[in-house]
C-alpha cells in the first residue's frame, strides 16, 4: 500500500521489532502492516493518506484530504481555528514614540 504519513508511527509486530514509519514518509508499506488497526485508524483521522496512485495530482489531493481530516479530528484547544491568538505585551516602544518622548523631555 502506498501512503503519506503526517506523523511518526511504531506498528507493533509479534516476535519482531516494531515497524517504523517516520513523519513525512511517502512510499510503500507491506500489506501486513497496512492491515494493522493503527494504520486504519490513522487513515480515518487523516494522519495517514493513501492515494489511489502515485501521480503528483493524486498525491496532492490525498494529502489535502488527510490534512482536512486531521484538522477536524484535532481536539486540542490551541488547535481550534475560532480561538483568538494570545495578545503579546512587551515593554518595547517603536522608534517614532521614542523620538517624540525624547523631544518632549528637552
Amino acid at each position: 500500500m502506498f501512503i503519506i504519513a503526517k506523523r511518526n508511527f511504531l506498528i507493533p509486530r509479534e516476535g519482531q521489532e516494531p515497524y517504523k514509519i517516520k513523519k513525512d514518509f511517502v512510499g510503500e508499506i507491506p500489506e501486513g502492516i497496512a492491515s494493522h488497526w493503527l494504520i486504519k485508524a490513522a487513515m480515518e483521522d487523516g494522519t495517514i493518506a493513501a492515494p489511489q496512485n502515485k501521480k503528483d495530482a493524486a498525491l496532492e489531493e490525498a494529502d489535502a484530504l488527510a490534512s482536512r481530516k486531521e484538522a477536524e479530528s484535532d481536539i486540542r484547544p490551541d488547535a481550534q481555528g475560532d480561538n483568538k491568538s494570545p495578545t503579546i505585551v512587551t515593554d518595547k516602544i517603536d522608534s517614532e514614540t521614542a523620538k517624540k518622548k525624547t523631544k518632549a523631555a528637552k
